[in-house]
């Protein structure tokens, strides 16, 4: 079975996976747009929020519905939308009109009131994180200095608090399904340029600010992206450089950990990528979580200051980074990268490519921690029309055997930077079911063999070739489809262990898992 999975690999590269529908203009075509978020609920609903004009607007896009033609959630002046949505599917955006933070949430169908957070002042780079039980933590810069504002479930926003000292900016939060939340920011000092970061529960006060990296004047950390799994485990990644005047040199992906529960990141961050040349700030750096604990990595970098890879890296719950990252295409011209994690173990990617005559907006997909050792990406799917594209930005969602997903992007093809989205879909095998483990023992007078037999239903699916079992997120075997049971010997008399069956077909997609603990 092995042999057989490890042949089928060249096939699965050629296996377009999301059809995409037919790209949808959403702005105006006589006005520019600037900035845009895409988020997707957990039924398969997609919101975008954008700024045309200057001014915010929303539309929505039902599962098998078209877009709702465009709502406007802020006066003049805004900048920096970000969103964020809950498993009931309420769309919070946040936004900037250049003085204060405002918020609006869209519920029942109808956006509400624009919300005030801040102050006044010199506002920058709002960013929202919510959790799926509607919690949600907002942050941003005002004069410089990081804060953030808080709103549980139900309650009204907080109070603001204060994050960071002066001359601080880049900042990015994240939030678990636990309830930890972590903030991260860049901070630029005499001594050098660090990323900070601080923690916190989301109805608790935060922790003291640490800085992730030793401060040194010869180099630069900035531009951070940070990751909060299901356990509150948070993963960061950030550029590490060299300022050599418009083409920076040294330039690495390194990123660090900060376990749940632990009081220190991890004190020597690992190097994702190898070492290369180019201005960070036009670069892309995103890390994410699924809903198992996995973490996937993704970002563009140069390594001769004139083409441009996209590369990307896994870390398995418990395990280390897949490093150095690996290609996600074949093409040297690949760049500004966006990434969608959901519960089927279903990366989704969307970002640019130029093919000598086009800058193209292509998607691909990647189940990370299936069933080969590493990440493969499917063959790229271009989802634009038009031949001048920029910044891709990708949501997904698994439901009822489908993998849903949305992108939007700005077309600049008619002279001025239009908003444009498609939505895709795909089927996915029907899982396995009743998953069960029942542990029995063997005794060779010098030891015990404790083993642990696993039974399961077959998955409905007539393409199904075969079966993964996993132990705690790692894969332990694969059998045949006409196989339903799997032993695993040597185990630990009683010891407490999750398994996770998933089927798989001739192009290796993976199904749902069917999942048992025991004892």
């Amino acid at each position: 079975m092995k042999q057989l999975i490890f042949s089928l690999f060249i096939l699965m590269q050629l296996h377009a996976t999301i059809s995409w529908n037919t790209p949808t203009t959403l702005s105006s075509a006589s006005a520019n747009v600037t900035d845009h978020r895409i988020v997707m609920d957990s039924s398969g609903n997609a919101t975008v929020v954008y700024v045309e004009a200057g001014v915010v607007k929303a539309q929505v896009c039902p599962l098998n519905g078209s877009w709702s033609g465009a709502t406007t959630l802020s006066g003049s002046g805004a900048s920096g939308p970000s969103a964020g949505v809950d498993s009931s599917g309420k769309v919070t955006a946040v936004w900037s009109t250049g003085s204060v933070v405002q918020a609006s949430t869209y519920s029942g169908g109808s956006w509400s009131g624009a919300t005030t957070l801040s102050s006044s002042g010199t506002i920058q780079s709002p960013s929202i994180a919510v959790r799926s039980n509607g919690d949600m933590v907002a942050v941003w810069v005002r004069n410089g200095v990081v804060e953030s504002a808080t709103k549980l479930s139900g309650d009204s926003w907080g109070s603001v608090n204060t994050l960071s000292a002066s001359s601080s900016d880049h900042p990015a939060v994240a939030i678990g399904a636990n309830g930890t939340v972590c903030a991260i920011w860049h901070t630029s000092g005499g001594s050098g340029d660090v990323i900070m970061a601080t923690t916190a529960t989301v109805s608790g006060s935060w922790n003291t600010a640490v800085s992730l990296v030793s401060a040194s004047p010869a180099y630069v950390h900035n531009y951070p992206s940070v990751s909060v799994d299901l356990n509150g485990n948070a993963e960061a990644i950030w550029y590490r450089y060299q300022v050599n005047g418009s083409d920076d040199i040294a330039v690495v992906i390194n990123s660090s950990s900060l376990p749940n529960g632990a009081t220190a990141w991890s004190t020597t961050p690992t190097y994702l990528s190898d070492v290369g040349i180019g201005n960070p700030a036009n670069f892309t750096a995103r890390v994410v979580h699924d809903s198992f604990g996995n973490a996937l990595a993704i970002w563009s970098i140069s390594y001769d200051d004139s083409s441009f890879v996209v590369e990307t890296a896994f870390k398995s719950l418990g395990q280390n980074w897949t490093t150095p990252g690996i290609s996600l295409t074949q093409s040297n011209y690949s760049f500004g990268v966006d990434a969608s994690l959901n519960s089927l173990n279903d990366a989704v990617v969307a970002y640019m490519q130029f093919d000598g005559t086009h800058v193209l907006i292509q998607g691909a997909e990647a189940t990370i921690n299936g069933i080969l050792p590493n990440l493969f990406w499917t063959q790229a799917t271009t989802i634009s029309s038009s031949s001048n594209n920029t910044a891709p930005r990708i949501a997904s969602t698994y439901a009822t055997n489908h993998l849903y997903a949305a992108c939007s992007w700005i077309d600049s093809n008619s002279g001025y930077n239009v908003l444009q989205a498609s939505v895709g879909s795909r089927s996915t095998l029907a899982p396995p079911t009743s998953l069960s483990v029942q542990q029995t023992s063997t005794s060779y007078g010098v030891f015990t063999d404790y083993y642990n037999t696993l039974t399961w239903s077959a998955s409905s699916d007539a393409s199904v070739i075969g079966y993964a079992i996993f132990r705690n997120d790692e894969l332990i075997g694969t059998v045949a489809a006409s196989t339903l049971t799997y032993v695993e010997h040597n185990t630990v008399q009683n010891g407490s262990v999750t398994y996770t069956v998933t089927a798989f077909d001739f192009n290796l997609m993976q199904s749902a898992s069917a999942t048992a603990s025991f004892p």
